[in-house]
C-alpha cells in the first residue's frame, strides 16, 4: 500500500500513472521545497507572524507529531525546537533532502555549534523583515548575509594564526 496516491496524467486519450511502480515520490524541485526551521532559540510572536504572511506555518509538538513523517504534515514552514531530545530524534529519522533547512540560532552559535553542520542548514539569527513577496522572503532565508569587514577581527585572526605556528 502506497503512502502517495498515483495521480492520473492524461497523454492524448490514454490515462497513465504518473509515479513509477516503485511508489517513490517524484523529485521535488528547488522552488517547491518546503522549509524546516530548526530553532535553538525562542521565536517571537512578531517573527512568527512574518512567516505566516508568506505561507502556512506549523509548530512541531511531540504530543501531536512525534511519529509522523514530515511528508504527512501540511506546512510551508515547519518550526522544530532542537532543544528537545524528541525533536532531534525526529529530525534524524526524516528525509531532509526534500526540504530547505534553516537554523534560527543566536548569533554566537553561527558556524560554531555542532548540530548546524550535522543537518547542513543555512544559519540565521534574525528573520527577514523587508521582503517584497513570498518568493523574496524565501530567497532571503536561504541566502547568508554578507558580513561587514572588520579590521579588528582580521588582526585577531592574524595574531592567532601566528601564535599557532
Amino acid at each position: 500500500m502506497s503512502m502517495y496516491p498515483k495521480p492520473p496524467v492524461i497523454r492524448g486519450a490514454e490515462l497513465i500513472d504518473a509515479l513509477p511502480s516503485g511508489d517513490a515520490p517524484p523529485p521535488v524541485s528547488q522552488h517547491e521545497k518546503r522549509f524546516v526551521i530548526v530553532c535553538s532559540r525562542d521565536l517571537s510572536r512578531e517573527d512568527e507572524d512574518l512567516f505566516r504572511q508568506h505561507g502556512k506555518c506549523l509548530r512541531w509538538k511531540k504530543e501531536s507529531f512525534l511519529n509522523l513523517p514530515f511528508e504527512q504534515l501540511d506546512f510551508d514552514f515547519l518550526f522544530i525546537d532542537v532543544r528537545e531530545k524528541e525533536a532531534r530524534l525526529t529530525l534524524g529519522r526524516q528525509q531532509m533532502d526534500q526540504y530547505h533547512k534553516v537554523a534560527y540560532v543566536y548569533a554566537i552559535q553561527k558556524g560554531l555549534d555542532d548540530f548546524l553542520s550535522e543537518i547542513d542548514t543555512v544559519d540565521i539569527s534574525s528573520i527577514p523583515k523587508h521582503a517584497i513577496n513570498a518568493v523574496d522572503f524565501k530567497h532571503q532565508l536561504l541566502t547568508q548575509k554578507m558580513t561587514a569587514p572588520s579590521l579588528l577581527k582580521s588582526l585577531f585572526r592574524y595574531v592567532m594564526g601566528c601564535l599557532q605556528k
